[in-house]
């Protein structure tokens, strides 16, 4: 997906959803906004047991969607799930090698400019990209590893 310019940073959205294992316990949802609000949503099994909002720098949230754009998150899959990867076996063939997995924690990263919305959805094998774009979502909501 290309971004389509320009909107305003007001219009801008970062959102990060964090799924809980089978357990349904630790699972949040975090959201920083161009005019500067960051909201996190502390869930158990679905239900908002905790919720507060900050002020942060409109700039951080346009810096890291600059982040984003550079770190390639609007060319990325819509999903990774599943574990697919090269084998090379003793014989010499080069085969698919795969396992499903079923009750790992999975998040949900979700980009809206107002006129577009791009959502990446990370179960298992997403790229190390993703994963440092969902941490730095995390540190700007001062929401830290295990919120």
């Amino acid at each position: 997906m290309k971004l389509k310019y320009p909107f305003p940073l007001s219009a801008l959205r970062i959102t990060l959803q964090h799924h809980p294992e089978m357990g349904g316990e630790g699972g949040f949802t975090i959201i920083v906004k161009g005019n500067g609000e960051a909201i996190y949503k502390e869930e158990f099994w679905g239900r908002i047991i905790n919720s507060r909002k900050k002020a942060i720098n409109p700039v951080d949230v346009f810096e890291l969607l600059c982040f984003a754009v550079e770190n390639g998150f609007f060319e990325m899959k819509n999903s990774y799930d599943d574990g697919s990867r090269p084998y090379l076996g003793d014989d010499g063939q080069i085969t698919e090698w795969g396992a499903m997995i079923t009750d790992l924690p999975s998040s949900t990263v979700t980009i809206k400019t107002g006129r577009q919305t791009k959502s990446v959805w990370n179960y298992y094998g997403a790229p190390k990209r993703l994963v440092q774009l969902e941490n730095k979502i995390k540190k700007l909501a001062r929401a830290g590893t295990n919120p």
